[in-house]
Order: structure tokens, then C-alpha cells, then sequence
């Protein structure tokens, strides 16, 4: 009995409390207002509790039954009270705490949040980097194939096709001499002159050093003093000199030629060979073959003049070139087509090495390495002869390549191979042809 009193005490207490915190407690509205309506209020369980423990007393005075109901509801009331008093202060302890937590979770929330924001910055950061390095990366592979494009172009011109080519154009230029030097083609145009003489008039002392330079002081003295009718070699040999001197100097694109040997130098064979292809295909101007055809024979033809009027065939100029126009002046023409085709080939359509036309001045040094005699000596003294050489009457074929690799120093790394000598002659071999 007392408990069930002092349990609806404590609702009534409850009740009276809370009347101002509904907003904090997690019961809902509704669910409050109906407690509210059920639960007696403090003073109604009061008045209930003192008229039941007053009609419980039979005995005494009713007054006196009356005070001591009350007395003892109000310390039940102080004792829920109290006791409702540390459960607030707990739930209110506890209500802190938590509410701490929560404050610290939240506040670890918004580090978590600001943590990820920054990884989620630090990630489109490395994305960033990322994309611009695979865009980097991208474009050097498309410059390493096309380095690799350039540095690995393979010749279009077999090595085979190279030698018959010299070949050829040798071949032409003794055709062209003996044709021209021809006693019957001669003796067509002109007469036998009736008094030779050592030095012609008209061979003036510039034509004097050209020419001897290319076929040598000795041979010019032979032209001068021997008779052409009795012995043309000397003229063919001239003749074939001359051809050989322009043919082994004519290129394509000049210009690069100025510094090409200081970049094949430094340079790994397929840089220099690619930079030489490009630097003679693109630095021609326009219609430079035919203009070039057409000086290099024009050219050509009058230095043959030249060769004839320093043997005495005639001393008008003017008509010993006409003779050559009319007698060679096709066949120097196909001659020189060819040798500029040939020379195109070796500067713009090889890479794996460089090949040259060899020709020597008059008066060089014989190297038995690079050049090899017309013969005739050879073949009585077995030995070869030395001192200086008098002239050139084949061209012969150098091939000269940068063997560095990639990454290494290009300096000092061409090796140069001596494909096909060239044919040259000297005083005493001139001497035992022109005896025989």
C-alpha cells in the first residue's frame, strides 16, 4: 500500500516537474499530454493520501491521524523529490557528456570532413600531375618514334648499285676522251699543223694554271711538244683528268657543303646523314639540275677546247670548241645527267654512310692505300713507284661513317674505307705509254 502510494508520489512529483521541458524530453507531444491527463497532480495525491490514512485510523484523534498523514506524505514527497533530484542531476551529467561527445564527434567530423577535403584536394592535385605527365609522356613517345623515324631511315640505294654506278660514269668519260682525242674525228675537222709549237699564243697564263693544275705541268709540256697525229694519249689522258677533277667536285646544295664535315664530325652517322639528305633536298633552288647540266658540260667542253689548243690541233679557240659541241657534246651531256643523278643518290638517298668521288691534284702525294697506277710501270718493275702523282684518269669511291653510338661523343669516330681506288699516272709511267 505504501509503495503503490509512494509510486504515485513519485508520477505526481514527476509530472509537477516537467511541466516546463517537454521541448527536451524524447517522448512526443502527444505521449506527454496523455501522461499528463492520467497522472494525478501533487496535491491531489496529497489530499488522496491524507483522507486514506485518516479513514484508515480508528483510533485517536482524527486531527492528530490527519498531521501525521501529512506529515509522513510530505516526507515521502521530499524523499522522491531528492531522489528525483540526483536522477536529474545524473541524467543531466549524463546529458552533458553526451552532449561532450557529441560536441568532440562533431568536431572530429569536421577534421574527417576537412582531412578529406584535403585528400580529395592532395588527389586532384596528383590527377593533375599526373594527366600532365602522361601528356608529357605522350608527347615524348611521339618524338621518340619520330626520332626513331628519323634516326633509323634506311638507304634507298644499294652499295652494289653504287660501285656500277662509278663504274659507269668511269666508263663514259673514257668513251668521251677517246672519242674526242680520235685522230680520224680530228683530222675531219682540221689539218695536221705544219710547225708545233712548245707553248700555244692563245693558251693564256691563267688556262696555263688551271690546266695544270688538273693534268699537271709535265703533261701540259708533253702536249705542247709532241705531235698529236703520232701519239694521242696524251690528249685522252687530259681529257679524261679533266672530267674526273669536276666530276668528283660537283654537288648538290652547296651551301651545307661549308660546314657538313665539321657536323659528320660530331655528329652520329645518322644525325649528320639525315641533316646532309634534308640540307641537299631542300637547299636546291629551282631548276638547279638543268642549269647545272648545262653548265657543268658548257664548262666541261671548254676546258677540252683548251686541252686541244695546248696540243696544237688549232688555234682558234672558238672552233676547237665547236669540234668538241659536235663530236662529245651529246655524249658529255648524258655523261653529266648521269653523274648528277649519281651524286643526288650518294647525298640524299644514303644514311648508313657518306661516299665521296675521289679525285687528286696534280702533284699529290701517292698513297698505294687510295690510289693504284694506270699500269705500265707496274707491270714491268713489279713495284710501285714513288713520289707524286701527275694526274687522274678514273675515279675512284671513299665511304666515310661516324661509328659513335647514340649518347656517345661523335669526335674522332669516322672511319673511313677506300671502296675503289682511284687510277692516276705519273711522269716516268706517262713517259714509258707516250715511248710504246
Amino acid at each position: 500500500m505504501r509503495y503503490a502510494m509512494k509510486t504515485t508520489a513519485t508520477g505526481a512529483l514527476q509530472s509537477s516537474q516537467s511541466g516546463g521541458s517537454s521541448s527536451r524530453d524524447p517522448v512526443s507531444a502527444a505521449d506527454h499530454a496523455q501522461q499528463q491527463q492520467q497522472a494525478p497532480s501533487l496535491y491531489e495525491w496529497v489530499w488522496s493520501f491524507i483522507s486514506q490514512r485518516t479513514a484508515d485510523s480508528t483510533k485517536g484523534n482524527p486531527q492528530d491521524a490527519m498531521d501525521s498523514a501529512l506529515e509522513e506524505a510530505s516526507r515521502i514527497v521530499e524523499a522522491q523529490r531528492k531522489e528525483l533530484e540526483a536522477r536529474n542531476k545524473t541524467q543531466a551529467a549524463e546529458l552533458r557528456a553526451a552532449l561532450s561527445q557529441l560536441d568532440r564527434l562533431n568536431a572530429e567530423v569536421e577534421q574527417s570532413k576537412g582531412e578529406a577535403r584535403r585528400i580529395q584536394d592532395a588527389y586532384d592535385s596528383l590527377k593533375k600531375q599526373y594527366e600532365a605527365k602522361s601528356a608529357l609522356l605522350d608527347s615524348r613517345t611521339n618524338n621518340l618514334h619520330a626520332a626513331e623515324q628519323f634516326l633509323t631511315k634506311y638507304d634507298e640505294v644499294p652499295g652494289d648499285e653504287v660501285e656500277n654506278g662509278l663504274r659507269d660514269i668511269n666508263s663514259q668519260i673514257l668513251t668521251i676522251a677517246g672519242t674526242c682525242s680520235d685522230l680520224d674525228n680530228l683530222q675531219e675537222w682540221f689539218k695536221r699543223p705544219k710547225k708545233k709549237r712548245e707553248r700555244p699564243a692563245d693558251l693564256s697564263t691563267d688556262m696555263v694554271s688551271n690546266l695544270g693544275a688538273i693534268v699537271g705541268e709535265k703533261l701540259l709540256v708533253v702536249l705542247a711538244k709532241l705531235d698529236y697525229v703520232e701519239d694521242q694519249i696524251a690528249v685522252q689522258l687530259s681529257m679524261q683528268a679533266i672530267m674526273c677533277f669536276f666530276v668528283a667536285r660537283s654537288k648538290s646544295g652547296k651551301g651545307i657543303w661549308e660546314i657538313y664535315p665539321e657536323v659528320h664530325a660530331n655528329e652520329i652517322q645518322a644525325v649528320a646523314a639525315r641533316w646532309r639528305s634534308m640540307g641537299c633536298k631542300y637547299s636546291k633552288p629551282p631548276n638547279v639540275f638543268d642549269d647545272l647540266l648545262k653548265e657543268m658540260t658548257t664548262c666541261t667542253i671548254q676546258y677540252l677546247s683548251r686541252v686541244l689548243l695546248a696540243a696544237g690541233v688549232h688555234n682558234d679557240i672558238a672552233k676547237l670548241q665547236k669540234y668538241c659541241e659536235h663530236c662529245v657534246g651529246d655524249s658529255m651531256k648524258v655523261m653529266w645527267t648521269v653523274a648528277l643523278q649519281y651524286a643526288e643518290k650518294l647525298k640524299e638517298r644514303i644514311f648508313s654512310t657518306d661516299y665521296s668521288l675521289v679525285s687528286f691534284f696534280a702533284r699529290s702525294e701517292y698513297d698505294p692505300s687510295v690510289m693504284k697506277m694506270q699500269g705500265s710501270i707496274l707491270d714491268k718493275n713489279k713495284k710501285a713507284p714513288e713520289g707524286k702523282v701527275l694526274c687522274t684518269t678514273e675515279l675512284g669511291l671513299r665511304r666515310d661513317t661516324n661509328l659513335a653510338k647514340p649518347g656517345e661523343s661523335a669526335k674522332g669516330q669516322v672511319k673511313s674505307d677506300i671502296i675503289v681506288k682511284s687510277v692516276v699516272i705519273f711522269d716516268r709511267e706517262l713517259d714509258a705509254m707516250i715511248s710504246h
